[in-house]
């Protein structure tokens, strides 16, 4: 066999094989739309009663919870798992009870509610991925709507919050919420946490961690915990500490493989941190709140510091 022949056969065995990956990837095009246009997009909307507890006070805005929470046993709490699609947590209007709000494809995602009673009760969100995560991703690129839920906390009613995403994002505002404490974190995906108000109480302690992806934080002096723990291992971090802090705080860094970005507040004492490179202000002749800082950092890790 000649050698003109063979590379004929070769050109015509490639053009065969390139005219069947068009054809296939134009029948996956086609079930992809078709998919997009049949499917069911659930709009659900869910007001739990919770039990009754003690709620907060205008007097507690400061930051002094109730004297039969001053422990925070009594609060309750609200856990979401998201393992994909858009999560938005913000304080409800005044006086507005807790609120859910979904919307999905109850034929690729599953959503799921509901109330544990107890002392202190737990009320649960969660939203997962049923189907394909390849044919969601095509139906997604080609207009699908991707699956989003919002929880709207109740101002008055002293609360644990527990965030967890395995996917997709999540944007967090805790301003005027009575905050016990917070544990928020992700394994891969995007996490946004802010305050937009002072918090009707102040948290005992805040636990922030990121394994993949990118975790901002804003205007943290609002939310003024106690303990501020923030654990970040890869990706993008910018932790913005600026804010009128309402008391001295304890804050744990660690980072191990990138660098973060960190922001601190004009009227502060800072210790345990290195900011000869920055210029704060001096101190006033009232004593400032003090911030407390131990760093870690991996073998990659690095910490640049702000004002």
């Amino acid at each position: 066999m000649s050698d003109s022949s063979l590379w004929k056969k070769v050109g015509l065995g490639c053009g065969a094989m390139l005219v069947l990956l068009l054809v296939a990837a134009g029948g996956l095009a086609l079930v992809t739309l078709r998919s997009v246009r049949n499917a069911e997009i659930v709009q659900a909307e869910v007001v739990p009663e919770l039990p009754s507890i003690a709620r907060t006070s205008e007097d507690d805005a400061t930051g002094s919870p109730p004297p039969d929470t001053q422990s925070g046993e009594a609060a309750g709490a609200i856990v979401l798992r998201m393992g994909t699609g858009m999560l938005f947590v913000e304080p409800a209007a005044a006086g507005e009870a807790l609120r859910v709000v979904a919307s999905y494809d109850e034929g690729t995602y599953e959503f799921t509610e509901r109330l544990e009673p107890g002392d202190p009760w737990t009320y649960r969100v969660e939203l997962q991925l049923i189907g394909s995560a390849f044919l969601t991703g095509l139906k997604e690129a080609v207009g699908g709507s991707q699956p989003h839920v919002r929880v709207l906390l109740p101002r008055d009613v002293p609360l644990r919050l527990d965030l967890w995403l395995s996917g997709g994002s999540a944007s967090v505002d805790l301003g005027g919420i009575a905050l016990v404490s917070a544990d928020l974190g992700f394994d891969s995906g995007v996490l946004g946490i802010e305050a937009s108000e002072p918090l009707a109480r102040l948290p005992d302690k805040v636990e922030v961690y990121g394994h993949r992806g990118a975790l901002a934080l804003r205007s943290m002096g609002r939310v003024s915990p106690a303990e501020l723990e923030i654990g970040f291992v890869m990706g993008e971090a910018r932790i913005d500490l600026r804010g009128d802090w309402k008391r001295d705080a304890t804050i744990t860094l660690d980072s191990k493989l990138s660098d973060v970005v960190l922001r601190l507040p004009r009227v502060a004492r800072i210790e345990g941190l290195d900011t000869t490179r920055i210029e704060l202000p001096a101190t006033s002749e009232i004593q400032p709140p003090t911030l407390e800082f131990s760093v870690e950092t991996g073998m990659r890790g690095k910490i640049r510091v702000f004002e």
